[in-house]
């Protein structure tokens, strides 16, 4: 993996540092997986941010992974990040990385 390219549709990055990619990558590695059961009491968004997606692209530019980053404050099950590697749908991953990769970045996402 040689670029991670993070949009919105505030902003539009392409990272190409070798190491600002790897601490990216080392976040979604440290997400936990969205525990399956019953979904209730997720809280009302008052806040909407624009969806993130996240592509992860060989140095040819080939899609090696992409994440789909809800806009929302929740995390979980009411707010799941979905993952897919080689166009093959992973488990959906939990965490608040909206906010984590715009201070990595140094950019406003939302």
């Amino acid at each position: 993996m040689r670029v991670v390219d993070v949009r919105t549709s505030k902003a539009n990055v392409r990272v190409r540092s070798a190491a600002m990619v790897q601490r990216i990558v080392r976040l979604f590695d440290s997400l936990p997986i969205v525990q399956p059961g019953l979904v209730h009491g997720c809280p009302p968004d008052t806040i909407i941010r624009p969806p993130m997606s996240i592509r992860f692209l060989s140095a040819q530019g080939a899609l090696l992974a992409r994440a789909q980053v809800p806009g929302s404050f929740a995390i979980g099950a009411c707010a799941p990040i979905h993952f897919r590697i080689g166009g093959h749908r992973q488990k959906p991953l939990s965490g608040r990385i909206y906010g984590e990769i715009g201070r990595l970045l140094g950019v406003r996402f939302g």
